[in-house]
């Protein structure tokens, strides 16, 4: 299609290497065929912000919350909405001002993740039946895109929305009370359990198999399949695109990588949450620092006061020796502040000195060539 010949950076001859190295087994960067690309989790000093980067591509997660009318045919339970939104500064491809194809590609795939397998307890964000309940919004921008996407923006989601914590409620009879950040600690949101997803590229008319995908694989492969699984073991996509055809024996291999490497991925997760709770307990994050991303102190020093009351009397006895300010009247309604001398003045009186011996020089010779010219 058009989209896909504009979006592609991998030319003719970068293919032809590309495809020839995957047939002897090696990969452009070295790695196996289902090795997975360095991984990094970080969060920021605001709840539910996580950043998720996957070999050069980045993805930045932002979890946030109102208090909204139910749906009528649904009274008690909230709402999660997901938006994904890539950057123009993500790839020279990404037109400026326009939406990118991918964004509303990777935001149903989101939802399929996350909605589809239940992984949020929806009933959780209800404040009052039928009245008020929360409504969550995860917002996930792609900061920089060397393929597999979907990937990074579903861990960065995950993490934003187990890091994330809502405002305590509450209810007493039919009035409820959203509390603040000072007046009482955040509600963690209810997750039954972490789906985390696996992209597969196949070439060769599916007989080469490619895990984490980069853009040019992805520019050249015939198809992608896109498995998600939980902690248990438990299937949450399984998604392909493309013409290839697979065989069920290559699908449940794909199942068994698929769980082996999320089941990787959710130890970094778990180990950065940890990680970020022992920094917040410790103090790092304060709630002072919610606003900010960094915040900085500077001790109270104590100031020796008789130091600088003898330095300000000197400075007093060093103004008073200066001569005083001076009026003069230029005109009827104006006036001419002067205070000191003027540097000014002195140099322009210099300088009319100057002229002046030089012209009763010039007259003395002048009186001496006349007296010669007259004998």
């Amino acid at each position: 299609p058009e989209v896909q010949r504009r979006m592609s950076a991998c030319s003719l001859n970068d293919r032809a290497f590309l495809l020839q190295a995957l047939q002897e087994g090696l990969r452009l960067d070295t790695r196996q065929l289902t090795e997975y690309r360095k991984k990094k989790l970080s969060f920021g000093a605001e709840r539910g912000h996580a950043e998720a980067q996957i070999g050069k591509t980045r993805a930045l997660a932002q979890v946030s919350c109102d208090a909204v009318a139910p749906n009528p045919d649904r009274p008690t339970e909230g709402f999660l909405r997901y938006n994904v939104e890539v950057s123009a500064m993500s790839s020279p491809h990404v037109e400026m001002g326009r939406l990118a194809p991918q964004s509303i590609e990777l935001s149903r795939l989101l939802e399929l993740v996350f909605r589809e397998s239940r992984a949020l307890d929806t009933e959780s964000l209800c404040i009052v039946a039928g009245e008020k309940v929360w409504s969550v919004r995860v917002d996930v921008h792609i900061l920089d895109q060397d393929g597999n996407l979907l990937d990074c923006a579903v861990l960065a989601a995950l993490a934003a929305i187990i890091s994330f914590r809502r405002p305590f409620v509450s209810v007493v009879g039919e009035k409820a009370t959203i509390h603040t950040l000072e007046e009482h600690e955040p509600v963690p949101l209810t997750v039954h359990h972490r789906p985390l997803s696996l992209t597969f590229a196949f070439f060769a008319e599916g007989e080469i198999t490619v895990v984490d995908p980069t853009a040019n694989e992805e520019d050249v492969a015939e198809g992608k399949l896109v498995i998600a699984v939980n902690a248990h073991q438990e299937l949450c996509l399984l998604r392909k695109q493309g013409k290839v055809l697979l065989t069920q024996e290559q699908i449940r291999e794909c199942i068994q990588i698929a769980s082996k490497k999320c089941a990787e991925t959710a130890e970094l997760m778990q180990t950065a949450l940890q990680e970020d709770h022992a920094a917040r307990k410790k103090g790092v994050w304060s709630r002072a620092d919610l606003k900010r991303v960094t915040s900085s102190e500077k001790p109270q020093t104590d100031v020796d006061m008789p130091a600088v009351e003898e330095k300000q009397d000197e400075m007093d006895s060093d103004s008073d020796d200066s001569p005083g300010s001076q009026i003069e009247q230029q005109g009827p309604g104006t006036a001419t502040l002067f205070e000191g001398k003027s540097a000014w003045d002195t140099d322009d009186k210099v300088e009319s000195e100057s002229k002046k011996s030089k012209m009763t020089e010039e007259k003395k010779k002048k009186k001496k060539k006349n007296k010669a010219d007259a004998e």
